[in-house]
Order: structure tokens, then C-alpha cells, then sequence
């Protein structure tokens, strides 16, 4: 008596129904007429057919099409079929679904290949694969490309093609099915791995040394390097260790306290801590003929899960030619030509810099060579080069390696002392200078006799600057000149009295 009675169904001329009992078998009940003698319908037949199987296979079946149809939206594939015999391409997902269509949104293309290629979907590189993808696809049971497509957005997108070919009852292609999924974000991925790949190829191409290192446990993971053997150490071994011996054994004795204090553990855990992820230096190294090479040494910083330990890559670069070009370029912009010593504005860079460190004591001395004018005069300018070669070499020999020495002109050197102890150590140094260029030069068979006057200021009593040092040593050479030369005097702004100086006469040691 209901609506959805099987009767009444049959009369409004409905389907025949499913009917599903509290066990759950199906069944579809189909209703005829039963006519009389007279062809008036006189019953209904009713004939009830099992299709629980059948229902529950549907079932399935629509199940697994929602899942299918869902996997292909959320990985950006697009079905597709293309009918070979009219060209038109006819797309599945079309509208709010269409996620990843390769082309456009449009449910049907037709003239597939024309349109595409005269709307510019087609990158212009791709041409010639979309071309003979078209051909492939009928010849080929199966083909798999990748294309380059302009999408929606407007922009180029990497698009992963695969098709199958159907044929008909006599073998002959009729149609090519397939999908197309984005892969944009993947080829990304591809080419900067391919290009980070390419990186380390030429990293480690001229790599003197690289290994790795977990600072947190003090602990070599990997080393590969000849000089691993060299060392005696391998994987397993303490960072620490590593650095002690490499330092010792490789590193030029100028550059080991430098290379200790920026590559040790501690060092680089705290350029860790303090938000630094690449410590770098430029040293001398002992290179593969036991000889000197320039290296440029890189460690990266990393936090690695899952424990967060702080590890180091790192790389050691051989620079030594481009190194040794620069300092080459760097020592004719900062040297005297003539002698080798630094030249004025080299002197005054360094003389400022080291006045700019904590304030200590220091000395600079203005002197020149007694009577140059009358060397040049009599011998010749060639020959007073030579002069000033030879006393800048024997000046030389007296300093520390850590002073400033320089050409400022003519026969005009300049000394600046850092850091000394006391005044009395400076006037020793320019009392053994006078001493010791005063005396017979021998220079190409002649026997010339040459002294020097020197003039002395004390930073930062008698200036805090180059210029004022310079001003006030020149000064104080003036009034060495004035005593009869060949003597020291220090800068005295009374100049009331000259201090004293070095005597004129030979002195013994």
C-alpha cells in the first residue's frame, strides 16, 4: 500500500525494484499483467530474481571508482581519451575536478594537435615530443613522456604523459587512452638536486681534503683524503685529535694559531651557537710535493635529527695559484719596487691599524742615508740604487718580524716599533742602527762609506696618528742632522735642548 510498493511502481511505469530483506539478500522483483480471456488484466505476476551477489559486486564497484576518482585529484592526474579517427581528445575530470589538466579545462579538443600547437600550449621545446608522441601512440602498445605545457596560471609546468592503445575486433588502433600528471614541483627537485650534484662534482674535484665530523660527540664520521694515511687516522677517531695532529703535521707555522683557534671543537660549536653556519679561512698548506700550497678551508655547520647533534662538512680548497697571483697583484700595489719594503700609503694602512688595537707603547724612527745626494752625484742614480738596496736589506735583518719598514721616498725610511716594553729598548734598536749601516759598502768594486741620521717619536706621547708620528720623527731626524749627522735624536717639543744621541764615532759591541 506504499509508494515505494512494487505494484504501484509498475503502474506509474517505473523500473522494476530491489528489494533488500533483514538478512540482507536482495532481490528484483519485476510485475507483469495476467490477463483474461477478453485481454482485460485480471492479476499481477510477480517474479522475484536473487541479485545479492550482483548488488554487492556494484557496490564495490562504485566504491572503487569514488577511490580511484579521488587519487587522481589529489595526485594531479588527469584521464583523458583521444579518438584517432577524428583527432578530438576528451577529457574525464572536466570542470571543478579537473586538477592537473595538462591543457585547459574544456571536456573536448577538438583537431587536438592544431589547436594546441596554434594556442601555444605546447612549450616550444616540447613541439617535437607532443608531435611524435601523437605518432608513437598509435604504433606503440604504450608510450610514457614528459612535456612542457603552459597551465592555467599562465606559467610552464613539467607534465608526465602515459598512454595505452585500444584497437577494435580486427587489431586496427581506434583510440589512445591515457593520464597526465603534473610533475613540476618533482622536475624542480630533479634539476636542483642535478645541479647540487654538479656542485659537489667540482667542490671535490680540486678538494685537497673533506671529511665529516660530529662536533656534539667529538667523533669523525667519514674522511676522504690522501692525507688521512698521512696522519694516521681514519673514520671513528676524535674530532679533536684530528685537529691537533692535522694542525701540527700540515699547517705552516705562521698559520697554526689561527687554523687551532677557528677550527677546534669548541670554536665551532660556539659559531654555532651564535647563529653561524660556515667558518672559513685562507692558510698555507703542506701539498702532495711536501711543498707549500694555499688552501682555502670551509666547515658548514649543521643540527642533524634525531638526536640534534652539531656536525661539520669540511672542505679544503686548493687556491694556491689564484692566492699566489693576489698577493703578487697585492705586493706591487703595497711595496717599494726599488727595495721590497712597504711603500708610504702601505705604512701609513698598517701603522693606523696598529694604533687603533689597545694602547701600548711604540716607537717610530724617520731616518735617511748621510749625504745620498753627493753617491748620487759622484756614481751615477744606478749606483745609488744599489746603495739603497744594500742598506735596506742590512735594516732589515735588524727588526722583528712583526715591525713596519718602509721606502718613503728617495733615501727615506721609516721604522714604527709595536708593543715595546720600555723606551729604553727603543733607544738600543736605533743606537744599533746607527752602528751598524755606518761603515764601509762594497758595491761594484767600489768601497763606499755610508751613515745614516735617525730621528725618534713615541706613540702615544708624541702623537696617537701616522701623520703626527711622521711629522714628529721627520722633525727630530732635522735636529740629528743639525748635531752633524750620523746620530739619533728624539722629538723634544721644548726643542730646547737636543736629548741624547748616538755618538758619532764608531762604537764597538
Amino acid at each position: 500500500g506504499t509508494d515505494d510498493c512494487c505494484i504501484r511502481r509498475y503502474l506509474r511505469g517505473e523500473t522494476a525494484a530491489v528489494q533488500r530483506r533483514p538478512d540482507g539478500r536482495a532481490f528484483r522483483v519485476s510485475i507483469s499483467d495476467l490477463k483474461g480471456p477478453g485481454g482485460d488484466r485480471i492479476a499481477f505476476l510477480s517474479l522475484s530474481t536473487e541479485v545479492t551477489e550482483l548488488t554487492r559486486t556494484q557496490e564495490k564497484l562504485a566504491a572503487s571508482e569514488e577511490r580511484y576518482r579521488l587519487a587522481l585529484q589529489q595526485t594531479g592526474t588527469m584521464m583523458w581519451e583521444y579518438d584517432l579517427s577524428s583527432g578530438e581528445l576528451r577529457q574525464f575530470n572536466e570542470g571543478k575536478d579537473a586538477v592537473g589538466s595538462p591543457f585547459d579545462r574544456r571536456p573536448v579538443i577538438a583537431d587536438l594537435q592544431r589547436t594546441l600547437l596554434r594556442e601555444g600550449v605546447i612549450h616550444p621545446d616540447s613541439v617535437p615530443i607532443f608531435q611524435r608522441l601523437l605518432r608513437e601512440g598509435i604504433d606503440l602498445p604504450a608510450v610514457n613522456t614528459v612535456l612542457q605545457v603552459r597551465g592555467l596560471d599562465g606559467d610552464w609546468h613539467w607534465v608526465s604523459v602515459h598512454s595505452n592503445r585500444v584497437q577494435d575486433a580486427d587489431g586496427k588502433p581506434v583510440r589512445v587512452v591515457g593520464t597526465t600528471r603534473d610533475i613540476t614541483r618533482e622536475k624542480l627537485l630533479e634539476q636542483r638536486s642535478a645541479q647540487e650534484q654538479q656542485y659537489r662534482a667540482t667542490m671535490f674535484s680540486n678538494a685537497v681534503c673533506t671529511y665529516e665530523a660530529n662536533l656534539t660527540q667529538d667523533r669523525v664520521v667519514q674522511i676522504s683524503s690522501p692525507w688521512a694515511d698521512q696522519l694516521g687516522l681514519s673514520p671513528g677517531c676524535g674530532y679533536s685529535q684530528l685537529v691537533g695532529t692535522a694542525v701540527n703535521l700540515l699547517v705552516h707555522p705562521d698559520h697554526r694559531e689561527a687554523m687551532f683557534e677557528k677550527f677546534n671543537r669548541q670554536a665551532l660549536l660556539k659559531a654555532f651557537a651564535e647563529g653561524r653556519r660556515e667558518v672559513r679561512l685562507d692558510y698555507l698548506r703542506v701539498g702532495p710535493q711536501e711543498n707549500m700550497i694555499w688552501v682555502h678551508c670551509t666547515a658548514t655547520l649543521i643540527q642533524v635529527p634525531p638526536d640534534n647533534d652539531i656536525c661539520c662538512f669540511i672542505h679544503m680548497q686548493d687556491i694556491d695559484r689564484q692566492m699566489r697571483q693576489e698577493l703578487a697583484l697585492r705586493s706591487k700595489a703595497e711595496r717599494d719596487p726599488l727595495t721590497g719594503l712597504y711603500n708610504r700609503a702601505t705604512a701609513r694602512k698598517l701603522v693606523e691599524q696598529a694604533l687603533r688595537g689597545k694602547a701600548t707603547l711604540c716607537a717610530a724612527f724617520m731616518m735617511d742615508i748621510d749625504n745620498f745626494k753627493n753617491i748620487n752625484d759622484t756614481f751615477g742614480h744606478q749606483f745609488g740604487d744599489e746603495v739603497l738596496i744594500n742598506f735596506a736589506s742590512r735594516l732589515a735583518s735588524m727588526l722583528r718580524k712583526g715591525d713596519i719598514l718602509a721606502r718613503l721616498g728617495g733615501d727615506e725610511f721609516f721604522v714604527f716599533l709595536y708593543g715595546i716594553p720600555h723606551r729604553e729598548l727603543a733607544l738600543k734598536k736605533a743606537d744599533q742602527i746607527c752602528r751598524a749601516l755606518r761603515g764601509v759598502y762594497p758595491i761594484r768594486g767600489v768601497r763606499c762609506e755610508l751613515s745614516c741620521s735617525l730621528g725618534i717619536a713615541f706613540a702615544p706621547d708624541d702623537g696617537a696618528d701616522f701623520s703626527t708620528l711622521y711629522q714628529r720623527s721627520d722633525a727630530a731626524l732635522y735636529r740629528a742632522k743639525k748635531q752633524g749627522k750620523n746620530c739619533w735624536q728624539l722629538y723634544d717639543e721644548t726643542e730646547a735642548a737636543p736629548a741624547a744621541a748616538a755618538p758619532a764615532d764608531p762604537v764597538g759591541e
